[in-house]
């Protein structure tokens, strides 16, 4: 059975940090965005793809995994969409 590195926390839980305290945004996975990956960065990433496009799609972030310079939210790659791995993963949010 293949073992896994384990990801480190990503910090106390919200309920113990104070109101208003930055929270940790970076560094757990690398996530998934709607846009297409273009190499050349043209703007394309400010629209989502068309969901029958079988292009690679845009991560950002960085990992747990990586290198900790390029953990920061403007590094991106790009994967096809039907990737799976331990360091992809998205992030959910409630306005």
């Amino acid at each position: 059975m293949l073992k896994l590195p384990t990801p480190p926390s990503a910090g106390p839980q919200p309920w113990l940090r104070p109101p208003r305290q930055p929270q940790p945004q970076l560094g757990n996975v690398w996530e998934w965005t709607c846009s297409a990956y273009d190499s050349d960065y043209d703007g394309a990433e400010q629209r989502c793809a068309n969901a029958n496009d079988s292009g690679s799609r845009v991560l950002r972030g960085g990992s747990w995994s990586s290198d900790p310079r390029w953990v920061r939210s403007a590094d991106r790659s790009g994967f096809t969409a039907d990737a799976r791995n331990y360091f992809l993963g998205f992030r959910l949010a409630q306005d």
